[in-house]
């Protein structure tokens, strides 16, 4: 029992002798029942994680091989991959796992950097890792935001997969290993709280008053196993999230069409109380199939297009319905119709009309006027020149660029008004203020800067250098 409580790991340069083919660095960790190392596979120069546990008791140890045999064999992009797995000289397991560049759900969401846009996919990327495991008929466990990793470009990781957990939260190998799909569900579920909520569920299964109504009763049928419609496997948990992200999107524009129509003319229209969540990206990683956006036009968009239409239609049926009574009148009445010569005027005879036409008398035309005399060889004839207007100053290609700018910026702004794309919104306007202002677009984008602005301002340096080296 003693050497259970106080186990012996060898050390840096004992394990580098034990694995060869491994640069063992330097111990990370130093556990109860394990320790981790940072090392480098020569061969493949790639970093990689050694973990080292001691001899199991007997009773655990046949259990404890299964596990970390089974846990080898799982290869998938959202699952840290185990490339080796054997026993040390003394008798000890070791794993040498992938090393994960990334940070923890836990502090991500501490820092306040898991924004709703942000937590969506990595949401239907945990469910579809974790279905991964279900596949394989293997539990995760110890599943929760401290063993969930997001990498640098925005994906999960799953680590400390069949690992045993106690009341504690506190992870071991060397305990007795009562995970479950059931439990995996639930333990989904309070991660999920955490992402949308940024807390854990209350202790009597309350959730949070801020979680959108859709998302909230995902949430609670994940928790509760005992509700009439319990999840069976992590897939129909994504699935239910996206049906819940639609809804909260129509519901969206729902109350912003009617906000909108109900607002005073020159007053700035109220904030929705619930922000509509943020499309999911178009390309998802695996199996998982994109959230595609319906549109669906509201009631008061419906009723504004039957009004115009029922116009329209009446307008051209009017029309017709003259053009076919004028017709039947003229038909009807075209005999009767008299086009009457007028008689006030003297009619000419023929004798008068054959007639030679007489000469009109001098004294009518009167005299003609002098003939101006021609210059003469001797005489110079004075040319006036020619005055034109004074030619427009050019135009400063770079001021007209600027104007353009200005003006697309304006427009990316109105068009994120409209998509309630509040996350854009700010930033554009800021954008509005630094040109309005006379200040000039700085040369490096900020990190947090959206793609529409970004793909405006690199449009912007691009015609720019053009037209500052004369090409038009």
């Amino acid at each position: 029992m003693s050497d259970l409580l106080a186990p012996h790991f060898p050390s840096v340069n004992e394990l580098g002798a034990w694995l060869p083919q491994y640069e063992v660095q330097r111990q990370t960790h130093r556990g109860h029942d394990h320790a981790i190392f940072l090392g480098r596979q020569s061969a493949l120069d790639r970093p990689v994680v050694i973990e080292v546990i001691p001899p199991p008791p007997e009773d655990l140890a046949q259990a404890l091989q299964q596990r970390l045999r089974r846990r080898a064999r799982l290869v998938h992009p959202l699952i840290t991959a185990v490339y080796d797995f054997g026993h040390t000289p003394a008798g000890q397991f070791y794993l040498v796992m992938e090393h994960v560049e990334g940070r923890p759900l836990a502090t991500l969401i501490e820092e306040g950097q898991l924004k709703p846009k942000t937590a969506f996919p990595l949401a239907l990327e945990l469910c579809e890792a974790l279905q991964i495991l279900h596949d394989q008929q293997m539990p995760h466990g110890a599943l929760d935001i401290h063993s969930t990793w997001v990498t640098p470009e925005g994906h999960v990781k799953l680590t400390c997969i069949g690992m045993a957990q106690d009341e504690v939260g506190d992870l071991a190998w060397l305990r007795p290993f009562y995970g479950s799909l059931k439990g995996d569900l639930q333990a989904l579920g309070t991660a999920l709280h955490w992402m949308f909520a940024r807390c854990a569920p209350g202790a009597d299964g309350r959730l949070a008053r801020d979680l959108p109504p859709a998302f909230a009763a995902v949430i609670r049928r994940t928790l509760e196993s005992e509700t009439a419609r319990p999840f069976a496997q992590p897939s129909e948990v994504a699935a239910a999230l996206r049906a819940a992200l639609h809804g909260e999107q129509e519901k969206g524009e729902s109350a912003t069409t009617r906000s909108r129509m109900v607002v005073a003319p020159g007053a700035k229209p109220p904030a929705p109380a619930t922000p509509p969540a943020a499309p999911p990206p178009k390309v998802v990683p695996g199996n998982l199939q994109p959230v595609v956006r319906h549109y669906e036009p509201s009631f008061f968009q419906r009723l504004d297009a039957f009004v115009w239409k029922a116009f329209s239609t009446g307008l051209h049926v009017m029309i017709s319905l003259i053009s076919v009574a004028s017709l039947i009148l003229l038909i009807l009445f075209k005999d009767k119709i008299v086009i009457e010569q007028d008689n006030t005027l003297p009619m000419a005879t023929v004798e008068e009309m054959e007639a030679p036409e007489k000469p009109i008398p001098a004294e009518v035309l009167g005299a003609l006027p002098p003939m101006q005399d021609l210059p003469t060889p001797n005489q110079t004839v004075v040319i006036k020149p020619i005055t034109l207007p004074p030619a427009k100053p050019p135009v400063d290609p770079l001021v007209e660029l600027r104007t353009q700018y200005i003006a697309a910026v304006q427009e990316a702004a109105n068009q994120a008004l409209e998509k309630v794309r509040l996350d854009d919104l700010p930033h554009l306007q800021r954008e509005l203020q630094l040109l309005q202002s006379g200040g000039e677009i700085p040369a490096v984008d900020e990190p947090n800067l959206p793609a529409s602005l970004k793909a405006l301002r690199q449009r912007y340096r691009e015609v720019r250098a053009g037209r500052s080296q004369g090409t038009p």
